[in-house]
């Protein structure tokens, strides 16, 4: 029996005693005790009717709570048929036990989140969904339960989505030409960006967009140089291994940028010789890939953290003074959006979630590249860094492209003689390993039928670089000790190191 199995045996045990609700239970006690049904557990009915719907979701959507209502049964069952293990990260929980749990502690928005929740499952597993509701119609009917109506449930969950599901029903990772206008990555920043020229220009950039998110979370990532793409490591390995040249290179060849399941391959691999190789078979993927970051390893964990003026640390550090650097907040949900997932379950799963969808023509049913539902990971303290940088790692898949999804993505016309015209694949990737929708720092972000989460961004400029390290380092005490307070810190910063020299040394005892 594998660890999954267990888990499931064991959650099932935990509510065997658990009294259906009294508004579901009718339903479900016409299947109580009924031999010849076996794919229908008494363990999974028992936890569906925990599912205090009626009452508690608002009137908009008393259709869907209605719908999932009459058919219990059929929901326990699908249920059981995907086997919920393969979607957490997505606010579904590890089991049926927290889905159910999850519905009955939701908040008011009850309603738009079950949509969400629903929505996903329905969209990944439709085929699944339309078999198993026959198969439970039918042997609802055999023991005289004809009251079984799935049309209702499939209409509530076919309304769900779609325009996110057509938008990317033609998904391609076909490589392309690099547009006439991306000649840098930072042709595709630089339209949106506010320039950050002393410290008080920083001050009240980092005040004014925490008005204009409206609340909305951010994290914030810092880079030296404004000419570089928002990338993970990871993924920039394997554009090196692909021979993909920079815009900044003026190449004329159509350019191979990794795609999602080059990455996964990749992390798998990885997995794989930790735990065989270097015998770490008991640590959770997310860990190990975390570890893997710490030591400079490549992942797809991109780098990120709560607190603006680490990030701006990071812009200044890094590199000389002679070059601009860039500071990004990215929003971790679409304007007006849910709140960002939450990966405290995963956290201990043997294997990346994102490994279930790998195929690009499931992903974005579940908003895996998608740009709309980027996961920050708050991670354990593995290593003193993570504390002392406030650090998260965003993750997404890499984005799915197609001709409905990159209308959304137009080529400023000020960059592009005037032209009418949108960024193709090469360009976004050029830009970033996940999907940035850029949005200006000063202006409020607008929702869009995509849903996708805004990113901002300040040019640093080379010339305010001395005076913000020397008020981050004398006034906040942001040092090199203090950013990475450990042993490979230490070992980083030596590295760097110019020692004297001989004739230094030669001169001092003269």
């Amino acid at each position: 029996m594998d660890e999954s199995s267990k888990d499931n045996d064991s959650e099932m045990s935990e509510t065997a005693n658990v009294v259906p609700d009294s508004r579901i239970s009718p339903q479900l006690s016409t299947f109580s005790g009924v031999d010849g049904v076996s794919k229908i557990s008494d363990a999974m009915k028992q936890q569906m009717a925990q599912m205090k719907l009626v009452g508690q979701v608002s009137s908009v959507y008393a259709p869907v709570a209605k719908a999932i209502q009459q058919n219990a049964a059929g929901m326990q069952q699908t249920l059981q048929r995907i086997s919920l293990n393969a979607y957490p990260g997505l606010g579904l929980g590890s089991s049926a036990v927290e889905f159910v749990n999850a519905l009955n502690n939701l908040n008011p928005m009850v309603g738009v989140e079950l949509q969400n929740q629903i929505s996903r499952i329905a969209s990944v597993e439709n085929s699944y969904f339309k078999n198993q509701l026959g198969d439970i119609s039918s042997a609802a009917s055999k023991v005289g339960f004809n009251n079984f109506s799935t049309a209702a449930f499939e209409a509530a969950l076919n309304s769900i989505g779609g325009v996110q599901r057509a938008a990317y029903s033609r998904p391609t990772e076909t490589p392309e030409y690099y547009s006439e206008a991306m000649n840098s990555p930072a042709d595709y920043f630089d339209p949106y960006a506010q320039e950050i020229s002393d410290v008080d220009s920083l001050h009240r950039a980092i005040s004014k967009l925490a008005k204009v998110s409206d609340g909305s979370p951010l994290v914030w990532r810092g880079q030296g140089d404004a000419s570089w793409g928002l990338h993970s490591k990871l993924f920039r390995h394997l554009m090196d291994q692909n021979g993909v040249q920079n815009p900044t290179e003026h190449p004329h060849n159509k350019q191979p940028y990794p795609t999602e399941t080059q990455m996964v391959q990749a992390e798998d691999t990885m997995l794989r010789l930790a735990r065989d190789s270097w015998r770490l078979g008991n640590m959770p993927a997310l860990e190990i890939f975390a570890r893997i970051q710490h030591f400079g390893g490549p992942t797809r964990l991109l780098d990120a953290t709560r607190n603006p003026y680490i990030a701006a640390w990071f812009a200044v550090q890094e590199c000389d003074d002679k070059t601009d650097g860039r500071l990004f907040a990215l929003a971790t949900t679409p304007a007006g959006g849910d709140p960002p997932h939450n990966l405290s379950l995963e956290t201990q799963k043997a294997d990346p979630f994102w490994f279930q969808f790998s195929d690009i023509q499931r992903r974005p049913l579940i908003e895996w590249g998608t740009g709309s539902r980027r996961i920050i990971w708050v991670p354990p303290v593995y290593e003193s860094r993570i504390a002392a940088q406030d650090a998260v790692f965003i993750l997404d898949g890499t984005p799915i492209t197609t001709s409905k999804v990159l209308r959304h993505f137009e080529i400023p016309r000020a960059i592009n003689n005037g032209r009418r015209q949108y960024w193709k694949r090469p360009d976004i990737l050029a830009a970033a390993s996940i999907y940035v929708k850029m949005s200006h720092p000063n202006i409020k972000p607008r929702s869009n039928q995509l849903g996708l989460a805004p990113t901002y961004n300040f040019r640093i400029k080379a010339s305010a670089k001395e005076s913000i390290r020397d008020y981050l380092t004398k006034s906040l005490g942001y040092t090199v000790a203090a950013i990475y307070p450990d042993l490979p810190g230490l070992a980083r910063h030596v590295n760097q190191l110019t020692f004297s020299s001989l004739k230094d040394i030669e001169a001092e005892n003269s």
